[in-house]
């Protein structure tokens, strides 16, 4: 009866795997280890040296191969086939959600790799009741990956996999119910980030008897995971930018915990163990913890990573981890603390990253030129550091400075100029700053940002004398015009961004010099610009414009291939987007501060998975969405002429959603509803609590306040 069933499987498989008016051709196993991200992969160990059973069993993998194939041909379709192939395939949609129905999943499953299977991941897929259960085909199964996924029934009957060691359901919905997960005995990597756990969730997760891994990150949701302290196994606990109510330093009187990562904020009363020496805590990161007890954290002997960012750390509390012995990483953010604490860190002898980002009470920071393993300094927005930022020249192992918003002066970059190490260095709105010809000499610099340096003014620089340059960062440039200009630009740049440009065109002697760029930035433009020649850029992928004009129209973006990033910010002459539809790379497209003109329309790209219109005068008119697209990330805030969602519909693969102060939106709403992957709502002044409420029950997390999702967040 299976041999029946394999055969029904094959030959169903070998039909929908045929490509419009091809030839059958099945995958092979390596081929599948490169598969795209829309489809399920599958990984078994190494089949070198089998017996002649095995191999048996290696011949009837080929049949879900071909099923592999067939996603992937459809991906091959979009990149390759003309529009009108496209319009005459006979296959189904390309980026139609796919769902995997019971009689496939089972088939295939118990007909090839049930018995030695390992290894499973299904990314952004449909999964049903029927197909879940399946899965409790693969006896063997060891890790099994879950991700982006839709599973409306729930995933109860994975925990059924007594053989599972790893276990990832991050950004997949609902992740709800999860009680019988302790019945995984030996389960110890758990990854729940971006779902929307509750607190019913923690307590199940409390009973597990061998989790060593647990990952919560970016849950928005307010759940009370206290119980997990109760979890003694735990090695590594990371809640990083969640929302998650969570007393962190509770945490601590868990002996063999070595990682602990907390939430966004902690928001509870703590009294930390009095005596944490016996602790095995390497990594430790908390936020807004106002009671941080660093006097008992000075105490742990293996403590190597730091990270605080509050208002609240003191002095003192720096010259207690000061003490630590195998301190190598501390960042610290918006901390009141003064030079003598500065003194404590220049005796650490192990000290390898240091950030003392917004710490405002710094002046001087020459004893930090004695921490010789030091190899990246972060003292941005330490606006009164004014002195000792030239011994830092002297480090053999500096890297990365940032001096970005202090006060530092030209004698500063007399003695970063003798630096032999200094790979990336910013020196943005330095005002005090009005040579920076001592850093040219740098010979190993590969990045330097100069925006804003008081007088700098970049013209007068030579810049293709440092050889190993590969990003550059400019203010008031004028480099486009003639060869001249564009000669003092070093060869091999793969990062330009040119501030407040006085530029009225990308001529031809500049995209000669730059056939290396990668990212090519331009904020601010006087003049006009235009895109004809842009695509003789042949390896550019991220091209942000703010404040530019493009009277000439953005057809010719069209014909740049490569493109993958595009934002087109606070452009106020009104110009249509119509012809962006046609840039099939592009993924990700921002256009907030954008207007439109009447009638204009917004084309989107087969391939854009993320896209940003806030602020922008659109109406539900405004898009011309394909039937099938691949959109999961979706900001119109404040675009204050929307009155309906129902442009939304179209959106099947969206997760999420950011609308704040939407305030005109009247119709449509039951098309959030409609949307099997949409996990998150960013939203104020919108809804009421009570649909706040409903959202919660189909496992959607809502938040209203002004804490919104940054578009970096999205991608």
């Amino acid at each position: 009866m299976a041999g029946c069933e394999a055969k029904r499987a094959r030959r169903w498989v070998e039909k929908c795997a045929a490509p419009f008016r091809g030839t059958i051709r099945r995958s092979t196993r390596a081929e599948t280890e490169a598969v795209q991200q829309s489809h399920v992969a599958i990984t078994r160990p190494d089949d070198v040296h089998v017996d002649d059973s095995a191999r048996a069993l290696m011949r009837e993998h080929d049949v879900l191969c071909s099923l592999m194939a067939l996603v992937e041909r459809k991906i091959e379709q979009l990149k390759r086939l003309t529009a009108e192939q496209l319009a005459n395939a006979s296959s189904a949609p390309l980026y139609e959600p796919i769902y995997l129905q019971s009689n496939c999943i089972s088939y295939v499953l118990s007909a090839s790799i049930s018995p030695t299977t390992t290894e499973l991941t299904f990314v952004k897929v449909i999964l049903s009741e029927n197909d879940v259960r399946a899965l409790g085909m693969c006896v063997g199964l060891r890790k099994l990956s879950i991700v982006g996924c839709s599973c409306p029934s729930g995933c109860a009957p994975l925990f059924a996999l007594e053989s599972l060691e790893e276990l990832s359901l991050a950004r997949t919905r609902p992740v709800a119910n999860v009680d019988g997960i302790h019945e995984l005995p030996s389960l110890r990597v758990l990854d729940l980030s971006e779902t929307a756990i509750d607190t019913a969730c923690m307590r199940a997760l409390s009973r597990c008897k061998s989790l060593v891994s647990l990952f919560l990150r970016s849950c928005m949701c307010d759940a009370d995971c206290s119980d997990l302290v109760k979890i003694h196994t735990l090695k590594e606990l990371d809640m990083s930018d969640s929302r998650l109510k969570v007393d962190v330093c509770a945490f601590l009187r868990l002996s063999h915990l070595p990682v602990l990562h907390g939430p966004k904020e902690c928001s509870c009363a703590h009294g930390a163990p009095a005596e944490l020496s016996y602790t095995k805590l390497r990594t430790f990161s908390a936020h807004h913890c106002y009671t941080l007890p660093t006097v008992e954290l000075s105490k742990l002997r293996e403590l190597e990573e730091v990270t605080f960012s509050f208002f609240g750390l003191k002095t003192r509390d720096v010259v207690n981890l000061a003490g630590l012995q195998r301190l190598r990483i501390l960042s610290i953010w918006g901390a009141a603390i003064d030079d003598s604490a500065v003194r404590s860190l220049g005796k650490c002898a192990f000290l390898e990253k240091l950030s003392l980002y917004s710490t405002g009470n710094l002046t001087d920071v020459s004893p930090l030129a004695n921490v010789l393993t030091l190899e990246e300094l972060d003292l941005s927005f330490c606006m009164v550091v004014k002195t000792g930022a030239g011994d830092l020249g002297r480090l053999p192992h500096l890297r990365v400075l940032n001096l970005k918003h202090t006060r530092v002066t030209d004698n500063c970059l007399v003695g970063l100029g003798t630096s032999r190490s200094l790979v990336k260095l910013d020196l943005s709105w330095c005002r005090n700053i009005t040579d920076i010809t001592p850093v040219l000499g740098i010979a190993t610099l590969e990045e330097l940002i100069v925006l804003c340096c008081g007088e700098a003014s970049s013209e007068k620089y030579d810049f293709s004398r440092l050889q190993s340059l590969r990003g550059l960062s400019l203010v008031r440039a004028d480099y486009f015009e003639h060869g001249e200009h564009v000669s003092v630009f070093p060869s091999g740049l793969t990062q330009l961004n040119l501030y407040c440009a006085d530029t009225s065109n990308i001529t031809l002697s500049f995209i000669k010099k730059m056939q290396t760029l990668v990212e090519l930035e331009l904020d601010r433009g006087k003049a006009c610009i235009n895109f004809d020649e842009l695509y003789e850029l042949a390896h550019l992928r991220t091209f942000p414009l703010h404040s530019c004009q493009f009277p000439y129209g953005v057809k010719p973006l069209s014909k740049c291939t490569t493109l993958v990033k595009l934002s087109l910010s606070s452009c106020h002459y009104p110009t249509d987007l119509l012809s962006l539809a046609d840039m099939e790379s592009l993924e990700e497209l921002r256009i907030s501060f954008f207007k439109l003109p009447p009638g204009g329309v917004i084309g989107i790209p087969p391939l854009l998975r993320h896209l940003d219109v806030s602020n922008c005068d659109v109406t539900s008119e405004s898009f011309k969405i394909p039937e099938y697209n691949v959109i999961e990330c979706l900001d119109i805030s404040y675009c204050d002429f929307l009155t309906d969602l129902s442009f939304i519909r179209k959106m099947k693969r969206l997760e999420k959603l950011l609308l704040s102060w939407v305030q005109s939106i009247e119709y449509c709403f039951e098309a959030l509803s409609e949307l099997p992957f949409l996990r998150y709502i960013s939203t104020r002044g919108v809804f009421s609590s009570r649909v706040y409420s409903t959202w919660r029950g189909k496992a959607v997390t809502g938040i209203r306040d002004y804490d919104r999702c940054p578009w970096y967040s999205c991608c």
